[in-house]
């Protein structure tokens, strides 16, 4: 999709969801609020891309359903949780609504993206319950029963409500379907939008993000806190729940935390639909990106820096090796460029080992069943990591990237980064705004990065820059603030 393109779909987009704001099943629908360009998100925008392609990162509508049923059978709660702090102090209560991607990081002491703000807030007198949305394949129920120590004090919600409840929901996407229909059919700017969409995936788009605000709604009835903090990225269900708590729960007091990435067409993250739809406060994870909050989305807000979990103290020693870590984002269809990339590139620089690190969302066990690749064609030099990051970073110069986070962490520990872009695509680096950075194209490009004379000068430039995006960890502002409300 060319840039011109992207930005009418947004400018477009946005104006048919600020006429339709209150109208939450159509704030619910996914693809109305574009989040940046990258080739994943595109999918649904752009017809260029076939069939199968459009199904490596999403499931067809049988695959859903069926798995709807599965779970309707094997889950009978709105949530899971052994949590008794409903009848704890209401100004010290704090609840959090985060993700457990991978079902391992329930025996990490830290939230994958809160870090370790949970565990401070404890120390510092304050009551907080993780409410986990579920994105891994195991059943949420499962997940309970064999953690069932973190959910003394947590909450998992399920992949499925009552059968009453789930009826009504599929009501409503109907409804919305309709609503879409006569929109495009009525409305010019719709009209121009929806051209060649398909309309019903939209609307279907809603169906887990309105479940996800029945099921909060009644924790937050029986829970009562004081402050909600959620991940703050620009998806569609983050301005639901915000609107939703401003209406019902009008004493309860948001904070969102930014915690990833910001690319140059970063978009839905700065919509401005109204106080209604905006965090009280917005917590960054470094001074990068508060300074683009503050000039992109509402300069009236306050902005927080609390750091992240992804800072790294900046360290500028060279690697004894010259060997390349390849880091692909949480899709499987990236996952597939990256690796086609590394065989192409291990067997061209066999002097190298290519290090290729799976994103914590890929099972990389199902990942090679489902692959058509020959492992025979594998090169040996080609290393599937099951180390640590640490680990991996100790023993790479380079790193191969496209739009992951992890970059820049890799970054400041003195690796070189090189970004991996793709012919025809709107650019999806994290680092765009650094200057002396290298892009391939193509395996025999990264030659020449390998032999640049100036390589460790350029990179030097560029090192410090990385505590601007990700900064230390700090609490001391945000704990002296929560202690003014």
């Amino acid at each position: 999709m060319k840039l011109k393109r992207f930005i009418k779909l947004k400018n477009l987009s946005e104006i048919i969801l600020k006429k339709n704001k209150y109208n939450p099943n159509i704030l619910a629908i996914r693809q109305l609020q574009i989040m940046r360009p990258h080739p994943v998100f595109l999918k649904d925008y752009d017809n260029s891309y076939n069939d199968e392609e459009k199904k490596i990162d999403t499931k067809n509508i049988f695959t859903k359903i069926f798995e709807l049923f599965l779970n309707l059978f094997k889950e009978n709660e709105l949530y899971y949780t052994d949590n008794k702090f409903s009848n704890k102090n209401f100004e010290k209560k704090i609840l959090f609504l985060s993700h457990l991607i991978n079902s391992k990081h329930l025996k990490n002491n830290d939230d994958f993206y809160f870090g370790d703000l949970i565990n401070y807030l404890k120390k510092n007198k304050y009551i907080t319950c993780n409410v986990l949305r579920n994105f891994t394949e195991i059943n949420s129920k499962n997940i309970y029963y064999k953690n069932k120590k973190f959910f003394e004090t947590n909450i998992i919600l399920s992949k499925s409500v009552n059968l009453f409840e789930e009826i009504i929901l599929v009501f409503k996407i109907f409804v919305t379907f309709i609503k879409l229909k006569k929109l495009k059919l009525t409305g010019k700017l719709e009209k121009e939008f929806f051209r060649n969409l398909n309309v019903f995936k939209f609307s279907g788009s809603a169906y887990n993000n309105l479940k996800l605000v029945f099921q909060f709604d009644k924790i937050l009835a029986k829970y009562n806190p004081k402050f909600l903090f959620l991940t703050f990225e620009g998806h569609s269900w983050e301005r639901l729940i915000i609107n939703h708590v401003k209406k019902k729960f009008p004493k309860i007091i948001i904070l969102s935390y930014q915690f990833s990435v910001l690319t140059k067409h970063s978009s839905s993250i700065y919509l401005n639909l109204g106080k209604n739809f905006k965090p009280d406060i917005i917590l960054t994870s470094g001074n990068f990106t508060k300074n683009k909050f503050k000039k992109n989305l509402d300069p009236k807000i306050t902005y927080i820096n609390i750091g992240s979990n992804k800072f790294n103290p900046i360290s500028q020693k060279s690697s004894k090796n010259s060997d390349v870590l390849i880091i692909p984002e949480g899709f499987k269809s990236e996952t597939i460029k990256m690796l086609i990339l590394s065989i192409s590139a291990a067997s061209y620089f066999k002097d190298k080992k290519f290090i290729f690190r799976f994103h914590p969302m890929i099972d990389q066990k199902l990942f090679f069943e489902n692959l058509s690749t020959d492992k025979k064609q594998i090169p040996k030099n080609l290393i599937f990591s099951n180390k640590t990051f640490q680990n991996d970073i100790n023993r790479t110069k380079y790193v191969i990237y496209r739009g992951s986070a992890a970059s820049i962490q890799a970054l400041s520990f003195g690796k070189v980064p090189i970004y991996y872009e793709l012919q025809g695509e709107i650019n999806i680096d994290p680092l765009f705004m650094l200057k002396n950075k290298f892009y391939i194209k193509n395996v025999t490009e990264l030659e020449k990065v390998f032999k640049d004379p100036l390589l460790k000068n350029k990179n030097k430039k560029n090192i410090f820059f990385t505590k601007e995006y990700f900064d230390k960890p700090n609490f001391t502002s945000l704990i002296k603030y929560l202690n003014k409300l």
